[in-house]
């Protein structure tokens, strides 16, 4: 337009019709031009356009969208047969695995159950009862303190192994595996192997390591105590309340704290204090 009106400033002639009008469109032209760029630099232009291109981008997506699922009906309307899928196949092998497993744990230790009931009922095979109780024994004291702590990391098969285990050792423990509490004659279980039972249950609580497991276990000893005590027998009275507690003490004391407290100040203050006292 400025080339225009310098032209109309430096002309001699008079401008005619036609570039009279070519002068007014471009004219027109530059304020539309001027206008579009004032009303697109606003800034409810500018929402306006982002809130457009997401509503853009909304509606090509929920397209995409509908077109797969009328993909999808139109496959399961088609007559095209799939392949058959083994059933088999399919069925997680985990559940079956550990069903296999608590079955075989099951038979066992019933089995173990009624070979040592049956040998302590006869008088039978007592050392080979000792004996197993024995190997049992030295295989939990190999094994580290707590490993059976975590459950979540232990299967099921095993925990309900352990719950079975303890449940048979304690009537062992108290006398009464076959039904009859604290029966003696040539049908009662030997002193030494209901010590290797308690030890054995003992261990199986240090294993655990919860505090419920090992507030049970003092129980336990409490409890035998008490019925020692009360036994006529002075023989059975002396040996029946002397558990074999010197390897547990012993093993507690072997257990390294791995996370010792922070003494502060004040605790070294206190503990020179009690020093000078002493």
């Amino acid at each position: 337009m400025s080339k225009i009106l310098r032209g109309w400033v430096f002309s001699s002639c008079f401008l005619d019709v036609n570039e009279l009008k070519e002068c007014l469109s471009v004219l027109v032209k530059e304020q539309q031009a001027l206008a579009i760029q004032s009303a697109t630099t606003t800034l409810s232009a500018l929402r306006l356009k982002q809130r457009l291109v997401i509503l853009e981008r909304y509606f090509i997506a929920l397209n995409r969208t509908v077109f797969q699922e009328n993909v999808k009906v139109k496959w399961k309307s088609s007559s095209i047969s799939l392949p058959p899928v083994d059933k088999k196949s399919s069925r997680p092998t985990g559940k079956g695995v550990e069903g296999l497993a608590r079955v075989g744990s099951r038979a066992a230790l019933s089995f173990a159950f009624a070979f040592l009931r049956r040998a302590w009922r006869s008088g039978e095979d007592a050392d080979l009862c000792s004996e197993l109780l024995q190997e049992s024994l030295d295989a939990l004291r190999a094994l580290p303190e707590a490993s059976l702590f975590d459950e979540s990391t232990v299967s099921s098969v095993w925990l309900e192994v352990v719950e079975r285990a303890a449940k048979f050792l304690r009537s062992v423990v108290t006398g009464d595996v076959h039904g009859t509490p604290g029966t003696k004659g040539p049908g009662s279980i030997p002193l030494q192997d209901q010590h290797l039972a308690l030890a054995i249950l003992l261990e199986l609580a240090v294993q655990r390591g919860t505090l419920s497991q090992m507030l049970s276990a003092i129980l336990l000893l409490l409890q035998l105590w008490d019925s020692g005590t009360q036994e006529t027998d002075n023989e059975r009275s002396a040996q029946g309340t002397s558990a074999p507690l010197l390897p547990l003490l012993q093993r507690f004391q072997s257990i390294i704290c791995s996370k010792d407290a922070p003494h502060t100040e004040g605790d070294a203050h206190v503990s020179t204090i009690k020093n000078r006292c002493l």
